[in-house]
This record gives C-alpha cells, sequence and structure tokens, in this order.
C-alpha cells in the first residue's frame, strides 16, 4: 500500500485551499525536503512562496511531489475510512519576518494497521520557520540515509537513493539554517491559521 497523502496549501482569507492535490505516494521524508528547497529558493530569489510558485517549481524540480487536485468535499479525507496516511498542511501567513511572510507546515499520520488505533491522526512534524523546516527535512534525510545502509547491509530492499547523497542534502538544508535572505516581495492572497483535527 502507498503512503497516500494529501497536500493542503492555504494563503487566503476565504476558508478554501488555493491548492489541494492527492499524491498516491508521499512520505514526509520525500515532501518535507523538497518543500524545504523550494522555500529557500523562494526565499533567495525574492518571492513570496505561494502555492502557485510551488507548482511551478515543482514540476521543474521536483514533479514526484506533485499529485492530482483534489475534487472531492473538502476535508472528507480526515474522515474515517479515508485511504489517506498523511496530510500536508501549508498556511502562508500575513505574519512579516525578516525574510518575508511566515509558512506554517504542519504533517499529519494517521494510523493504519493497528487495532483500535486506526483512523487516529498524529502530528508528526510542524515548523513555524524556514529554519525550523530545514532542520526537520534533515533529520528526515539523514533518518532515510541510515535506514538504507541498513537495508544495503542486510541485503534487502529494491532501488534505493544513495545515502551519501541523502547525506549530502541534509547538510545543505543544515547550512540554510542561520543565513540572512531576501525579503519576499512577491504580493498574494493573505493567510490565516486553520483549525484542523
Amino acid at each position: 500500500m502507498g503512503a497516500r497523502a494529501i497536500i493542503e496549501w492555504h494563503q487566503s482569507d476565504s476558508g478554501s485551499p488555493a491548492l489541494m492535490q492527492r499524491n498516491p505516494w508521499l512520505s514526509p521524508s520525500t515532501f518535507l525536503p523538497a518543500l524545504a528547497d523550494f522555500v529557500h529558493t523562494a526565499r533567495e530569489t525574492g518571492q513570496t512562496p505561494t502555492s502557485e510558485l510551488f507548482r511551478s517549481w515543482a514540476a521543474d524540480h521536483a514533479h514526484y511531489v506533485l499529485g492530482t487536485d483534489e475534487t472531492g468535499e473538502h476535508r472528507t479525507f480526515l474522515a474515517p475510512g479515508s485511504d489517506i496516511q498523511f496530510h500536508y498542511l501549508v498556511q502562508l501567513q500575513t505574519v512579516l519576518r525578516p525574510h518575508g511572510r511566515a509558512l506554517l507546515i504542519t504533517a499529519r499520520q494517521r494510523e493504519m494497521t493497528l487495532p483500535g488505533a486506526r483512523g487516529t491522526w498524529t502530528i508528526t512534524h510542524q515548523a513555524t520557520t524556514d529554519e525550523e523546516l530545514y532542520e526537520a527535512a534533515a533529520v528526515l534525510l539523514t533518518e532515510q540515509a541510515a535506514r538504507v545502509r541498513r537495508l544495503t547491509a542486510q541485503g534487502r530492499g529494491g532501488p534505493m537513493p544513495s545515502p551519501e547523497d541523502l547525506d549530502a542534502h541534509a547538510r545543505r538544508l543544515r547550512d540554510r539554517i542561520g543565513q540572512p535572505r531576501t525579503e519576499g516581495t512577491t504580493p498574494a492572497g493573505a493567510a490565516v491559521p486553520h483549525d484542523h483535527p
């Protein structure tokens, strides 16, 4: 079974997401590092990290994070019986930081196997600053590199990414922490936090 996921991106006060996509295989160790790279690119080029910019960037640099637009009723994927395992909530805030508008990220995972706990959502990662996102993504990459080395040593697993490449990606993300950034200048709709279960 794939790690089925929903990306839900808010950037206006309408309550409706600017982007809602379903992906048949998108674990946090894939999505969060890609999102961190996107945010870094947006900040370095002086742009606000909007959903439109994310779609364009991902099409060129990380097409695997894009899925299909979710056309079902908003948030039915959170209900019991849904096949969605991961929910990524991205909220572009009106709050201005030294480098532009804040991007808040919450990753949730649903218990899919344990009897009695099936359907329970747990927050696995949260980031309220770019630096927190970079660190969370770096930790995931480091853990993935260790897992690849372990499986390789055991002679298990199919094609896997290079652990050296994963470690190098993690180092690049950590090197970005504390770096000065260009203030975002691209106007976009304002955002307010949305409460989710």
